[in-house]
C-alpha cells in the first residue's frame, strides 16, 4: 500500500470531491489507478463509473504489463461494488488483452488470479477470466500452479460447475484434496479490496 494511500482513503470518505482532486494530481500511474479507485468506491452515486473508468485508463498507462493489469482489479470491484457490473464487463476486455500480453505465465497467472477476485461477483467476466486464468496456468511451469488452481477451485464453491472445471484440470495431490475439503465447507470468498 502506497504511503500516500491511508491519507487518500481519510479524504475519500470525508470530502470525495478534494480526494478526487488529490488523486487526479498524481503523477505515477499505478497509485493514481488505485487512488481513483478508492475515490470511486465513496464518491457520489452519479460519479462513482466515471471516476473508476478514469483510474482503468490509469491503468493502461502502466508501463509493466503485469503491474497494469494487477491495479486495474481495484477500479473493476469499484465497479462490481457500486453496482456497474455491465460496466465492470464491458471494461473487463482491454485488461484481459493486456493480461494475455504479460510474457511470463506465472505472472501472467497471478495477475488473473487478483482479477478474479475482483470481478467474481459478475458472472460473465468471472467466467471470462476464469478461462484465461486456466489457459495461463496450463501454460505455467511452476509449482505456484497447484496451489493456484485450488484457491481458484474453493472460491468459485458456490457455483459447482465452475469449480469442478476448476479440478478437472488439477492432477491428483494434496492440493486437490484440500480444495475438495474445502470446497465441502462451503468454499472461502473473494477478497476484499476496500478495508
Amino acid at each position: 500500500m502506497p504511503s500516500a494511500l491511508k491519507p487518500l482513503i481519510a479524504l475519500a470518505r470525508a470530502d470525495p470531491a478534494g480526494a478526487l482532486r488529490r488523486a487526479r494530481g498524481e503523477p505515477h500511474p499505478a497509485n493514481r489507478c488505485q487512488f481513483l479507485a478508492w475515490v470511486a468506491h465513496f464518491a457520489p452515486e452519479r460519479d462513482a463509473a466515471a471516476i473508476a473508468r478514469e483510474a482503468l485508463d490509469a491503468s493502461a498507462r502502466i508501463d509493466n504489463d503485469y503491474w497494469s493489469v494487477a491495479i486495474a482489479a481495484w477500479p473493476l470491484r469499484a465497479l462490481v461494488e457500486r453496482g456497474y457490473a455491465t460496466e465492470c464487463a464491458r471494461a473487463l476486455g482491454p485488461v484481459l488483452r493486456r493480461a494475455a500480453a504479460i510474457a511470463h505465465p506465472v505472472s501472467r497467472m497471478g495477475a488473473l488470479e487478483l482479477l478474479l477476485h475482483a470481478v467474481f461477483a459478475v458472472a460473465s467476466a468471472r467466467e471470462l477470466v476464469v478461462g484465461a486464468l486456466l489457459e495461463a496456468c496450463a501454460s505455467a511451469d511452476s509449482w505456484k500452479v497447484p496451489r493456484c488452481l485450488a484457491r481458484t477451485a474453493v472460491i468459485l464453491a458456490g457455483s459447482p460447475a465452475e469449480s469442478n472445471r476448476v479440478l478437472a484440470v488439477m492432477p491428483e495431490g494434496r492440493h486437490k484434496r484440500s480444495a475438495r475439503r474445502e470446497i465441502a465447507a462451503g468454499g472461502r470468498a473473494p477478497r476484499s479490496f476496500f478495508v
